[in-house]
């Protein structure tokens, strides 16, 4: 599967995902279009809005590792790794540039303007941190960035964990 179908299968299973989660908040939500950008064009109990989703990966080797094709890997695995591997980076440093480059992206800018404030979805793929833990941790850092620009009405994190995806709000 190439790159762009893995993302777009990837962003309707999140869009299929949140929608169960808010009917499970007793909220409908109907995706009425996918056109990126946006990531979603949907109805929450009749009020239309859009989303946005973008993923924190606690590292780039971590992100290769869980969004490699098969074939990727044994690609990877015939070439001899030269390259040192770098140290962990801090996921807080990762979540922060991951939500400041959906708040400052051009495209993203024209949805806004056309469209008003969105929905960001911000998944959190780490082994070692949860959404719910990195809401509570970095709740100071997110109301900042949301205090300078207005695009997103809410963000909420998720996780896959035990199999579940979880949301947690912030809004």
């Amino acid at each position: 599967m190439n790159q762009n179908k893995q993302k777009s299968k990837h962003e309707l299973s999140v869009l299929k995902k949140f929608k169960k989660y808010y009917k499970s908040k007793g909220m409908s939500v109907r995706i009425l279009d996918r056109p990126d950008p946006p990531d979603g064009i949907v109805k929450i109990d009749g009020r239309k809005t859009w989303i946005e989703i973008t993923d924190c990966y606690l590292n780039q080797q971590y992100a290769k590792k869980i969004t490699a094709s098969a074939s990727e890997i044994k690609k990877e695995k015939k070439k001899k790794d030269k390259q040192t591997t770098s140290p962990l980076h801090n996921i807080e440093s990762e979540l922060k540039k991951v939500i400041l480059k959906k708040y400052t992206k051009n495209s993203i800018g024209k949805v806004y303007e056309e469209l008003g404030r969105g929905i960001l979805l911000v998944g959190i793929f780490s082994p070692l941190h949860s959404a719910q833990k990195l809401v509570k941790s970095e709740k100071k850092l997110i109301k900042k960035i949301k205090k300078q620009q207005q695009r997103f009405e809410k963000i909420y994190f998720y996780s896959r964990e035990h199999h579940f995806f979880e949301f947690y709000t912030f809004s």
